[in-house]
């Protein structure tokens, strides 16, 4: 600490850095992910999804992280607590929920 302080970062420390952080949040979502998977009942291996069902996960899986959902009890109540109270406490959802279909646009054309 005191070492950065006084010099600060060079690159490659601060590659590392860049690095580890990007890990920690890519597990993060794979975590939310699989317990999004969990709570609306859909295997997350086997099988592909339809586009409703892709768009539900997804919106699931946002409304979530918007909302602030405890992953250790995200449950399908939950989600249907978040479905109902999510304009309440998210205004702009829609706005949202459009980005989130544009980007699945771009990743993945003609779905």
């Amino acid at each position: 600490e005191t070492r950065l302080q006084e010099y600060g970062l060079d690159l490659h420390e601060l590659a590392v850095l860049a690095a580890t952080l990007e890990n920690m949040v890519h597990a993060e979502a794979d975590i939310r992910l699989a317990a999004t998977f969990q709570a609306v009942e859909q295997p997350m291996q086997g099988r592909q999804l339809s586009r409703s069902q892709a768009d539900r996960v997804i919106d699931n899986y946002m409304a979530s992280f918007v909302m602030g959902a405890n992953l250790s009890s995200l449950s399908k109540e939950k989600l249907l607590e978040n479905e109902r109270h999510i304009l309440e406490f998210y205004p702009t959802w829609p706005e949202t929920q459009e980005f989130l279909r544009q980007v699945q646009t771009q990743v993945i054309p003609n779905t």
